[in-house]
C-alpha cells in the first residue's frame, strides 16, 4: 500500500484485514492511494490465490477521538447472580478521557443493561443451535454508534463425555 508512491505497508497475506493510519499525510489537496496486490511473486500456495484483490479496499475517516478500527472485545461470564459482559473498548483520543457507553438490547429493542466496562443480565434468553438468539451491543463514544451481535452461553468440553453446550450435551458428528 503507497501514497503518493510512498510505501505505507505490506502484508505478505493477503486473507486478513489490516488498517493504516494516514493522519498527518494528507494534506488539502490530490492524493493517489495505491494497492498493489503481487500475487506472481509468491512461491506456492496452499489453495489457489487466483490474481488481484479479492477482499474490500475501502478509506474511512475518522474522528480525533474515535474507537479503534476492530477494537472491541467483548466476553462473558456466568456468576451465581446471572450473567456479567465484559466489554473492553480501545478508544484512540487526543481530547481527554471520555468513557464509551454500552447498551445491550434484546431482540424486540428493549434495552435490558448498560454500563461503562460491564453489564450485569440476570437472565439472559442464552444461545444455542436450535435458537441462535442475540443482542445487539450498542456502543456509544462522542458522535460514534458500534453495533455488534452479541449472545450468551456456556461451552465446556470434557475428554470423557464431549462437548456441553450451556451444560446439554452435544453429539459431535464427523472425523
Amino acid at each position: 500500500v503507497a501514497l503518493d508512491g510512498e510505501r505505507l505497508a505490506f502484508r505478505p497475506y493477503g486473507y486478513t484485514n489490516f488498517h493504516i493510519d494516514l493522519t498527518g499525510r494528507l494534506t488539502p489537496g490530490t492524493h493517489t492511494l495505491s494497492v498493489i496486490a503481487r500475487n506472481a511473486e509468491q512461491p506456492n500456495s496452499r489453495w489457489y490465490s487466483g490474481a488481484g484483490i479479492y477482499r474490500d479496499v475501502t478509506y474511512i475517516e475518522l474522528p480525533a477521538c474515535h474507537i479503534a478500527p476492530d477494537g472491541e472485545y467483548v466476553h462473558t461470564e456466568k456468576t451465581p447472580d446471572g450473567w456479567i459482559m465484559h466489554v473492553e473498548t480501545e478508544i484512540v483520543s487526543i481530547c481527554g478521557s471520555c468513557m464509551p457507553i454500552h447498551r445491550l438490547l434484546d431482540a424486540d429493542g428493549r434495552c435490558v443493561a448498560q454500563g461503562e466496562k460491564t453489564l450485569r443480565v440476570a437472565d439472559p434468553h442464552l444461545w444455542n443451535g436450535e435458537d441462535p438468539y442475540v443482542y445487539m451491543l450498542e456502543t456509544s463514544f462522542g458522535g460514534e454508534i458500534l453495533r455488534q451481535n452479541v449472545g450468551f452461553r456456556t461451552l465446556r468440553f470434557d475428554p470423557d463425555n464431549g462437548l456441553f453446550l450451556n451444560g446439554k450435551h452435544i453429539k459431535m458428528h464427523g472425523v
